[in-house]
């Protein structure tokens, strides 16, 4: 994480980022705090959940990031909901519901079941 700060750092420079403060509003920083400590939290679930369970049941829900956003613009920025998002929510449902269902007989025993072997 560090170098894509010193990388990011560096890119910003060339720009003149670093020339003078930054000029933001009240309800700039605000915003900055807020996505930084929402961020640590967010990262600090996310090891909570590697230490809790398996990488895969944790990395599976990822997929419900630009659901999350998508839902949160619908409700609170009056976006329109799309059937490609409907597809997409679709999809991701039964990716989550594929990754974290109960294993049956034939999992179980695995491809000897399938194929007689």
């Amino acid at each position: 994480m560090f170098a894509s700060v010193v990388f990011l750092a560096m890119l910003a420079a060339g720009e003149g980022f670093f020339n003078s403060f930054p000029r933001f509003t009240v309800g700039g920083w605000l915003a900055v705090g807020f996505i930084g400590i929402n961020s640590g939290i967010g990262y600090y679930l996310w090891l909570w959940a590697l230490n809790h369970t398996t990488p895969t049941k944790v990395t599976v829900f990822l997929a419900l990031s630009p659901i999350t956003a998508t839902t949160l613009g619908a409700l609170w920025l009056e976006e329109k909901i799309s059937t490609t998002f409907l597809i997409g929510l679709y999809c991701v449902a039964l990716g989550l519901w594929l990754a974290h269902r109960p294993t049956n007989h034939i999992h179980s025993k695995g491809w000897n079941v399938l194929f007689n072997i």
